[in-house]
């Protein structure tokens, strides 16, 4: 399927829309919402796709990666003169690159974990990363990585995946559902992926012994604390579990809260922690890379420190976080 284009920009995208929710595909979805790509190349196949209205370009769907290296090479006229910007999560989906030629286009580079592991075939990394013009890093630990794999620093640019988000209607039915858990009540949302790094189950023991908060947490995917949430909020009549909604359900629930609590063990820069600033809510999130200005951090070392850090957010009181003034700007080439 191809959706035609109306706009002059070169550049193109390659990732994938929403579903799944991710960082790649809500990056690419902002990116899209916004014209500041020309087309997509969507390499995540699945039922339903969320292409925002506003959107005025191409969209190319991949049902796998081998469809799309063949396309590639059966169409080199297509990437000429033009910027091709390669989303991925993992520094393993460099070996992609291996198959590629630029055929005249300049190629760009983001990866969206916060913490990229070392190939065990050290040298393959330094010589695939060469064959990018630019390098967008994310945080201070990716940077190493680039550098610890001899890119030149030059092609290195600092440039965070936050693009603000340009807001659809939701159905009705979530609209209500969401309408009547906020009812009424101080809600705490927290999201991603059901990963021991999120540690999700700190917020669910923080608010079952708050009767007076609830918790809303948005889940997306598969991970290894799955089953343990699945458990500890069997029972819990103040938190709900919402699974794989579509981002405009989440940030219309963002928006009701009364804080976003994200106490992640590793990220590369939280893309809601910036939504939630955005949208006037407090947000409390791990110290492990920078933060939206404003947001109120901690180091997540335990529950207890947790605990106090969230006790405080919940009231501004000054004590048990710290506050955020990085200095951040919103993705641009």
């Amino acid at each position: 399927m191809t959706i035609s284009s109306g706009i002059n920009n070169e550049i193109i995208v390659v990732g994938g829309f929403p579903e799944p929710i991710g960082g790649v595909t809500s990056f690419i979805k902002r990116l899209a919402a916004s014209n500041m790509v020309s087309e997509v190349i969507d390499l995540y196949p699945s039922k339903s796709k969320t292409i925002p209205n506003t959107y005025k370009g191409n969209v190319l769907y991949f049902n796998g990666i081998l469809k799309f290296v063949l396309f590639y090479f059966m169409n080199s006229m297509h990437w000429r003169h033009k910027t091709i910007h390669f989303n991925f999560s993992r520094a393993n989906s460099l070996v992609l690159f291996l198959f590629l030629p630029k055929f005249g286009s300049k190629f760009h580079l983001m990866l969206h974990h916060g913490e990229l592991n070392q190939s065990r075939v050290p040298w393959l990394y330094s010589i695939l990363l060469k064959r990018f013009d630019v390098i967008h890093s994310m945080n201070d630990k990716q940077d190493v990585f680039f550098l610890q794999n001899k890119v030149s620093v030059k092609k290195v640019k600092r440039n965070l995946s936050y693009v603000k988000p340009v807001l659809d209607a939701i159905c009705m039915e979530k609209k209500v559902e969401i309408d009547v858990f906020f009812s009424e009540s101080n809600v705490v949302v927290a999201s991603g992926r059901p990963d021991s790094l999120y540690n999700h189950l700190w917020n669910i023991d923080y608010v079952s012994k708050n009767n007076d908060l609830k918790l809303a947490l948005f889940i997306y995917g598969e991970g290894n604390s799955l089953d343990k949430i699945k458990k500890k909020t069997n029972g819990l009549s103040n938190v709900k579990v919402f699974y794989d909604c579509n981002e405009d359900v989440f940030l219309y629930a963002l928006s009701k809260a009364k804080l976003y609590s994200r106490p992640t063990k590793i990220d590369s820069f939280g893309i809601a922690v910036a939504d939630a600033i955005e949208l006037n809510v407090a947000v409390l999130a791990s110290n492990v890379c920078r933060r939206y200005p404003g947001t109120y951090t901690f180091r997540p070392t335990c529950y207890r420190g947790f605990k106090a850090a969230i006790d405080s957010a919940l009231i501004h009181d000054g004590n048990g976080y710290e506050i955020s003034d990085d200095v951040i700007n919103p993705f641009q080439y």
